[in-house]
C-alpha cells in the first residue's frame, strides 16, 4: 500500500495534505463508500476495551464487527496497524496468552519459514482464529497460559481489594467528619446561649437585677 501511495501525483514537497488525501479517497472508493468506517473501527474497540478470556460473549462481537469493519479499510489500513488495534481491545496478560499461542501454532516471526517484520508479526486472520479457539470452552490451557490468568485473576483481586479498603477509609472519615461537624454545632450552640444571656444582662435594668 505505501509503495503504491510513493506513486501518486499528490505525493511530494509541491502538494499539501488535502491534495494528497483527495487523491487516496478517489483511488480507494471501496474504503470511502461507507462513511467513517475508521471511526467505526476506533468505536468498536472502545466499546469493546480491556476485554479478558472470559469475557466469551464480547469477544465473540469484537471478533465479527472487528472483522467486517477490517474488511472495507484492507487497501487503506496496513495488516500490523490493523492487529495492534484489535490486540488493544484486550487485558494485558490475555495480550500475552495470545501471544503464546500465536507462537505455539505459526511459530516466532523472525524463523525463517515467516521470516516476518516485527511490525507485522501476524496476519488479521491468524489473530482472529487464535482469540476465536482460546475462548473456546474445549480449549487445553498451558501451563505458561495457566499461570499467566492467575496472574491476571490474582491482579485483579488485589485491585478489587485495595478498592473496597479506600471505600471503608472514605466511609471512616465520613463519620469522623460528622461526628467533628456535631461537635463544633454544640460548641457554637452554647457559643450562642452564653452570649444572649450576656446581652440580657446588660440591657436589664439595675432595679431589676437587685
Amino acid at each position: 500500500t505505501e509503495q503504491e501511495w510513493l506513486g501518486f501525483d499528490s505525493f511530494g514537497d509541491d502538494y499539501t495534505w488535502s491534495a494528497f488525501e483527495k487523491e487516496i479517497k478517489e483511488s480507494y472508493p471501496e474504503a470511502v463508500d461507507d462513511t467513517g468506517s475508521v471511526a467505526n473501527l476506533n468505536r468498536i474497540c472502545r466499546e469493546h476495551a480491556r476485554l479478558s478470556r472470559n469475557d466469551t460473549t464480547e469477544i465473540h462481537s469484537l471478533i465479527r464487527k472487528f472483522r467486517a469493519e477490517a474488511k472495507k479499510l484492507a487497501n487503506v489500513t496496513g495488516n500490523g496497524s490493523l492487529v495492534d488495534k484489535f490486540l488493544g481491545c484486550f487485558t494485558p496478560a490475555f495480550g500475552d496468552v495470545i501471544e503464546e499461542r500465536l507462537i505455539s501454532r505459526y511459530g516466532h516471526y523472525k524463523d525463517p519459514a515467516r521470516n516476518r517484520h516485527k511490525d507485522n508479526k501476524y496476519d488479521l486472520s491468524e489473530v482472529l482464529t487464535v482469540v476465536g479457539t482460546l475462548i473456546d470452552g474445549a480449549t487445553i490451557r498451558s501451563p505458561r497460559e495457566e499461570k499467566i490468568e492467575k496472574r491476571e485473576t490474582s491482579r485483579e483481586n488485589i485491585k478489587e481489594e485495595e478498592v473496597e479498603e479506600k471505600m471503608a477509609h472514605l466511609q471512616d472519615a465520613v463519620v469522623t467528619i460528622g461526628k467533628q461537624m456535631g461537635s463544633i454545632q454544640s460548641t457554637m450552640q452554647a457559643l450562642q446561649a452564653g452570649q444572649l444571656d450576656m446581652h440580657n444582662t446588660f440591657l436589664t435594668p439595675k432595679e431589676a437585677r437587685v
